[in-house]
């Protein structure tokens, strides 16, 4: 089973605007309402793909109902904690005009202590040996840094894999329980690791250094430059497509979901990175927060071109 844990869930309220101008009046064009945060956005994807999830994490009032009715209606099953908190809304903001995408997210209310430790408790009944578990995205405004290490731990014990998709302290707390997969970003990786780095093969051998202590694949995107699949037996430079961009929010979590899938479906390494370079790519091309439809995956899986490093 794939079971995936967002903490910090949202509605997400994507706007478009031509030319857009600071401190002016700016027309709204277009607007459109998603359920999101980033587990929520894998188990969208692997829907699409054909597959199952199980999506866990925090809701509250009236936009936490609004999350389980939108996927109860899209059939992806769920065991959330509620809270008294209201689950976050945020604003993504693109100008159609200059291809320019601004976020404004909100931060998420605390939880209390007793819904972190029904949260740990459910994954722990959820998890059995062998599934993988996607830990993604921020956290409520008051959990410690190390809630990820503690949750890889504990999946780690039930015999699961987890893959884990955070930033900068979570993602190097959350490393030190050594997941079996971590997918940063370029950015979030430099914030990680406290350098900058320029170029490719500096870039793979950062991801390098990180397989060295334990981790089985480090998944690092580079926007436009393509995305780096690393792993002791070597690393692959998927490249990058020149598609129309619709929104990026979310194509990291598409790209997690596409690995999550693949690795269910026991596929050969180089269709693993192709599905998810492709996977990644269609969620670019994708208004809002939605998932791309699966024949449009398809479709662009078979344009992705490999390098071998």
């Amino acid at each position: 089973m794939i079971i995936t844990v967002t903490m910090n869930p949202a509605i997400d309220r994507t706007i478009e605007i031509a030319d857009f101008t600071v401190g002016k009046v700016n027309r709204i064009e277009t607007s459109k309402i998603d359920v999101g945060g980033k587990g929520i956005n894998v188990s969208k994807v692997i829907q699409e793909l054909g597959g199952h999830s199980m999506a866990t994490g925090f809701v509250g009032g009236a936009t936490g109902e609004e999350i389980k009715k939108h996927l109860k209606d899209k059939g992806i099953q769920f065991k959330f904690i509620d809270v008294a908190e209201e689950t976050r809304t945020n604003i993504k903001m693109v100008d159609s005009l200059k291809g320019i995408q601004t976020d404004f997210n909100e931060s998420g209310a605390p939880v209390a202590e007793k819904n972190i430790v029904a949260l740990k408790k459910c994954i722990e009944e959820l998890c059995n040996p062998g599934d993988l578990v996607i830990i993604a995205g921020s956290t409520p405004c008051n959990v410690n840094h190390d809630i990820y290490l503690e949750l890889t731990q504990l999946i780690k014990n039930k015999g699961g894999k987890v893959l884990l998709d955070a930033d900068a302290n979570y993602l190097m707390e959350g490393i030190k329980a050594t997941p079996f997969l971590i997918k940063p970003n370029l950015e979030e990786l430099q914030r990680a690791i406290g350098t900058t780095l320029e170029g490719v093969e500096a870039i793979a051998k950062a991801g390098k250094d990180i397989v060295k202590r334990g981790i089985t694949h480090v998944v690092i995107s580079m926007g436009e430059e393509g995305a780096l699949f690393i792993r002791e037996e070597g690393t692959i430079w998927a490249q990058g497509i020149q598609v129309p961009v619709g929104s990026t929010v979310g194509a990291g979590d598409a790209m997690v979901a596409a690995m999550a899938y693949g690795l269910e479906q026991e596929y050969d390494y180089e269709k693993l990175v192709r599905l998810s370079m492709a996977a990644g790519t269609a969620a670019v091309m994708t208004k809002g927060t939605e998932s791309a439809a699966r024949e449009k995956i398809i479709e662009i899986e078979k344009q992705v071109q490999l390098i071998s490093l």
